[in-house]
């Protein structure tokens, strides 16, 4: 009876052997390694759209941005992962980085001197724990889309004058009073105020964004005076401008007949005209900028025209030149093999 237990004890150590550390229930090895296969791979891909280099590494587990992928990447996956701050050189290596998408991290704040990529276009901080958005980020020279939707925002992170040629700019979800005031915004087509605080909205707010298309102030506690046509203003202004709208105007037909003879205040005529005059600069400004590029173009293809006829006049008159030297060297040499040949003695009969 003692040999067989001992014999059955062996045989369970020899199976306990032999069987693979993540079949042996309970084994801190095995639970190591049923761990280590749900970890997510810390290594970023690369692929192609059209020539754009693109660079994946979103839901890796990453708490900082990487600074050894490809320095010529031109757009950055860093979604899902777990980044909290951002320090002021993250981005250094980058150069030519237009498209970053760090949305969905713990984010909550960003370093004032950040050393942004000087081409950037696209930049999605969307769900993270911001507070505040250094002004810094709306000076971008190349930035015409921004996403800060699902963050911590207030009224006074946008009391600002924005000079980059926004297009776009996402705010939804946020903790916004009042619409934006960023400065005259000529390029913006898209503002999405969404699922904020917003009750109050007037045609002044509105006369900075003179190319507004869409606006989105669905899930606001919108409240106007009812006393003073603000409704009828702003519906005015929204039909006038032709701007999407959602979830639509929020006025009855009874204010319409009320102030149907009202037009807009001198400060939103001001503003908007203002804002319709930088347009103007800007397509002088590029008319301009163009008319200069085709003039140098002409005149280096001038340039270039006068270089090459120089060089085959120089070429022909080189090769005129050794001709006739040619032709001068055999002259004289015939007529030194005549001379020679006058000057010998005649041969006696």
């Amino acid at each position: 009876m003692k040999f067989l237990t001992i014999n059955g004890a062996f045989s369970l150590m020899l199976c306990a052997t032999i069987v693979p550390d993540v079949l042996v229930h309970g084994s801190p090895q095995s639970s190591y390694l049923v761990l280590d296969q749900e970890q997510p791979s810390k290594k970023c891909g690369y692929s192609k759209w059209h020539s754009l280099l693109q660079v994946d590494c979103s839901n890796r587990g990453l708490d900082k941005i990487p600074q050894k992928l490809n320095s010529n990447i031109q757009a950055m996956y860093m979604a899902s992962n777990r980044l909290r701050d951002l320090p002021s050189d993250s981005f250094a290596p980058y150069k030519s980085l237009a498209y970053l998408y760090l949305d969905d991290n713990f984010i909550g704040e960003i370093d004032e001197s950040m050393e942004y990529p000087e081409y950037l276009q696209v930049l999605d901080l969307s769900k993270n724990g911001l507070h505040d958005v250094p002004s810094s980020v709306f000076d971008l020279p190349s930035l015409k889309k921004i996403y800060l939707s699902k963050n911590k925002l207030k009224d006074g992170t946008f009391d600002i004058n924005v000079t980059s040629p926004i297009e776009l700019i996402d705010l939804a979800e946020n903790s916004l009073t009042k619409i934006p005031s960023v400065g005259l915004q000529p390029s913006l087509l898209y503002l999405n105020v969404s699922y904020n605080k917003i009750s109050h909205v007037t045609t002044e707010d509105l006369a900075q964004f003179c190319s507004l298309q869409t606006l989105d102030l669905t899930n606001n506690p919108l409240a106007f005076d009812p006393t003073n046509c603000e409704c009828y203003h702003f519906a005015s202004w929204i039909s006038e401008r032709k701007i999407k709208l959602m979830p639509g105007v929020p006025c009855n037909n009874d204010t319409f007949e009320a102030c149907g003879k009202l037009g807009f205040s001198n400060e939103t005529t001001t503003s908007f005209e203002r804002c319709l005059d930088v347009i103007k600069v800007r397509a002088a400004q590029l008319k301009a900028r163009s008319t200069w590029i085709t003039v140098v173009s002409c005149i280096s293809a001038f340039l270039v025209c006068l270089v090459v006829g120089l060089y085959c006049v120089h070429k022909r008159n080189k090769k005129r030149s050794k001709k006739l030297k040619t032709q001068q060297k055999l002259t004289a040499s015939n007529a030194n093999t005549e001379l020679l040949n006058g000057n010998l003695p005649e041969t006696p009969p």
